[in-house]
């Protein structure tokens, strides 16, 4: 069972989050236009305060270069430095760790 949720503002989509399984983290995407404004941080957050409830120990992603900053903050940890070739490009990422919270713990008000 996993967890998508989708910001929007004015009917466009600013950004989304998937979690499967619980803990998780498999793809957030901050549409470049709303960069910047706590898109990501929030559904980020969201995606923590899902997994703690469904049980989740741990929390984890493969993250971006671009997006290191963001999980960063929110308290996670580069575990290590990964590399994938796509079509004969070099991609590098982070996987990404940090212990699960109460929601609480995440700053965020219970639901």
């Amino acid at each position: 069972t996993g967890f998508v949720l989708v910001a929007e503002e004015a009917g466009a989509v600013a950004g989304f989050v998937r979690v499967d399984p619980p803990g998780w983290i498999d793809l957030l995407f901050v549409d470049p236009d709303h960069a910047q404004a706590g898109v990501g941080r929030t559904l980020l957050a969201q995606a923590c305060r899902w997994s703690v409830e469904q049980g989740a120990a741990e929390l984890g992603a493969d993250v971006s270069l671009a997006a290191q900053q963001v999980f960063e903050r929110a308290g996670f940890e580069a575990v290590r430095e990964q590399q994938a070739v796509r079509q004969g490009v070099v991609l590098r990422n982070l996987r990404m760790r940090r212990p699960a919270r109460e929601p609480r713990a995440l700053g965020l008000r219970p639901a």
